[in-house]
């Protein structure tokens, strides 16, 4: 999906502001911890050019257009890593031009990631910054898919960890995440806020026992209130097969209480569910395959203003036929449920599949060619398809190194 950010259509007081703001973290953790160290900034700038022909970009059930167009994505990746700690910064800008209306923005994307680990003590912290439209952002959650809308959302991941014994690992994770709209006629602005508490115990070289308490609040932003808050107390394991494969797997039990305000007419209504979650994956990593194959049930936020039940499967592989060449598969399936009106499910499934063909042409030049099918199920049990044929050129000039 392609990430966004639009500064020369939008006036000084609504330019994003959240990637000045990557970088101001950025900059401020690489100077404290650098003070009177030498160790280098490491600065790589990437540019990639998509051309794509799409036959149904936005998944639509009746009379639907195709769209060929292009992305030109400059990127730059900035890594400052020091004993015990790593941070990278990325920070992406997507130009969309397409031959049918609506479809034309100037995007961006950014992410930070730093982690830190001690002898005893460790402590992480992702943030991201995603400002595109919803032609992109829409397909896999409220499924109400129309081009141009500004979408952003910003999201905050902080983790904190600590050792108790050699065997015992307890760690305290949080979650934050704000979703605006640029109009919300059909769009519902939300905010997401999750606490995790974990436990792992190794019982021996290859195997952990694992246990954890997810809790989060939804609520609407715009639109009627809603608020959903939802606690699931989960148990599971970790196995290392071999030195190549490991398995994980934890199952509980989900308690969800919703609260809705509806109109001055209508009073609040309040309702609550009890449902089996599960998250669970299987690894596989040698010298020429990585491959990644995840099963779950857990809930979803949406643009539709509601916090639904999602179970998806996905697959990752990445194969090396040469030093040259590599086969790239991304595929998954999900589907979501909510409680519509007299505790009716409503029912919504997105899929998707995407093989890809990179050839290296030499050190600092990627081709790749790639296929993307799409299909998507609404509520009235309608089947939508879309197929995208993509060629993309990556140039990514050797990293420099730059002394503090």
């Amino acid at each position: 999906m392609h990430r966004a950010l639009s500064f020369a259509r939008l006036g000084p007081m609504h330019r994003p502001r959240a990637a000045p703001l990557l970088l101001a973290v950025f900059a401020i953790v690489v100077v404290a911890v650098s003070e009177g160290r030498a160790d280098p900034l490491r600065v790589q700038g990437k540019l990639s050019q998509t051309f794509e022909y799409d036959d149904n970009p936005l998944l639509s059930t009746r009379e639907h257009e195709a769209a060929t167009g292009s992305i030109t994505s400059p990127e730059l990746l900035l890594n400052a890593d020091f004993p015990g700690l790593t941070n990278q910064l990325d920070l992406r800008a997507d130009v969309n031009r397409y031959d049918i209306k609506g479809f034309d923005s100037d995007d961006f994307f950014g992410a930070l990631r730093s982690r830190w680990v001690g002898t005893v003590w460790s402590a992480s912290l992702n943030a991201s910054f995603d400002y595109d439209t919803t032609r992109t952002s829409e397909l896999e959650t409220s499924g109400i898919n129309i081009a141009g809308i500004r979408h952003t959302t910003v999201s905050l991941g902080p983790e904190i960890g600590v050792a108790l014994t050699p065997q015992d690992m307890v760690n305290l994770g949080g979650s934050y995440v704000r979703s605006t709209y640029g109009e919300t006629m059909r769009h519902t602005n939300y905010e997401v806020l999750g606490i995790s508490p974990r436990f792992a115990h190794a019982l021996d070289e290859r195997n952990s026992a694992l246990a954890t308490v997810r809790l989060s609040r939804f609520q609407t932003r715009s639109g009627p209130t809603t608020t959903v808050d939802t606690i699931a107390p989960m148990a599971g394991w970790e196995r290392k097969i071999s030195e190549t494969l490991t398995v994980s797997a934890m199952f509980g039990i989900q308690q969800m209480r919703s609260t809705v305000g509806t109109t001055q007419s209508v009073g609040q209504g309040d309702s609550s569910s009890t449902d089996l979650v599960f998250d669970s994956s299987l690894t596989y990593r040698d010298q020429q395959d990585r491959i990644v194959l995840a099963l779950n049930r857990q809930p979803s936020p949406s643009g539709d203003g509601t916090m639904n039940q999602a179970t998806g499967v996905s697959l990752s592989l990445i194969h090396t036929l040469s030093p040259q060449v590599s086969l790239k598969l991304d595929a998954s399936y999900k589907v979501t449920e909510s409680s519509g009106n007299g505790g009716v499910s409503n029912e919504k499934a997105y899929l998707t599949a995407s093989p890809r063909l990179s050839y290296r042409i030499f050190d600092e030049l990627d081709v790749g060619l790639s296929y993307r099918y799409r299909q998507q199920k609404d509520i009235m049990g309608e089947i939508s398809e879309s197929q995208s044929f993509l060629l993309n050129f990556v140039y990514a000039p050797v990293a420099a190194d730059l002394g503090l």
